[in-house]
């Protein structure tokens, strides 16, 4: 039996790659699923390492090669628009088809596969654009260890931060590096927000948006979390971090290198879900 298949340059983009080989063919009614093998490349020496903060709107971190260090950004404020604007959409239809279950859980069924695939998107276009400048200056990649994080807040903030898709984020940073043979490590993220760098002291007061210590250390909350993940990296002696030394002092008034972009980047909604513009 012979089985014509038509692809498209998505698929070409695969089946052109040396570095995959065939694997398994399944034939379903309606599709045909072509399973692939890859040998994972070792990890290469870094030359630089990047160190990033996780937050609901942004990737905040800092890269240091050599003597020379950069602030970097990748911003996705629309993600928590969508999300809330499907929570909002399922409740609006949860009231209007009270009478009928049946249809109800159909039609938030299908807006919950509709904000999965407008997240998904954009989380993947994020994790592209960080590997892509990691794999340009041959860095390696530190996150946080976001395991057992709890929240104690209120209960609508509570919710934000329950459906902020963060370890989906790192779960795509993460296969993508080791896809391409860009090292990663995680480091645990305790008081990252809250110590300084510079003397060590967790100040008492409640921080903004703005992180200041008694010794004179001021510098936005994310970047100078960000800063505390790159020492717990080198400080612990992990192998990426291949025996660097940066002072943080460097980063306080460098210029922000924005990664990605959500209103640069994303395709436009088909439905009208606006995008939030980023200020950075």
């Amino acid at each position: 039996m012979k089985l014509k298949l038509v692809v498209s340059q998505y698929h070409r983009k695969y089946l052109d790659d040396a570095t995959l080989s065939l694997g398994s063919l399944t034939v379903l009614p309606d599709r045909v699923i072509v399973a692939f093998r890859k040998e994972t490349p070792k990890p290469y020496a870094p030359d630089s390492i990047i160190s990033l903060d996780t937050n609901e709107g942004s990737l905040d971190g800092v890269c240091l090669q050599g003597n020379d260090t950069r602030v970097v950004r990748a911003v996705y404020p629309d993600l928590a628009v969508i999300q809330q604007r499907h929570h909002d959409r399922r409740r609006r239809l949860q009231k209007k088809k009270a009478h009928d279950r049946r249809t109800s859980r159909t039609l938030c069924r299908r807006e919950g596969r509709r904000e999965h695939h407008r997240v998904d998107y954009r989380m993947h276009q994020v994790a592209n654009s960080v590997l892509r400048f990691a794999e340009q200056n041959r860095s390696a990649i530190v996150l946080e260890d976001l395991k057992g994080m709890k929240f104690t807040r209120n209960k609508q903030l509570n919710r934000r931060l329950t459906i902020w898709p963060r370890r989906k984020q790192h779960h795509f940073i993460e296969y993508k590096a080791q896809w391409r043979g860009i090292p990663l490590v995680k480091v645990d993220p305790r008081y990252s927000s809250k110590k300084c760098p510079i003397c060590g002291r967790i100040p008492d007061s409640r921080m903004g948006t703005l992180f200041e210590c008694e010794c004179g250390w001021r510098l936005d909350r994310h970047i100078n979390a960000s800063i505390n993940l790159l020492q717990t990296a080198i400080s612990k002696g992990l192998e990426v971090a291949g025996g660097l030394r940066f002072d943080p002092g460097a980063f306080q008034h460098d210029v922000m290198m924005t990664l990605y972009d959500s209103a640069r980047g994303a395709r436009s909604e088909p439905n009208g879900t606006r995008c939030v513009q980023a200020v950075t």
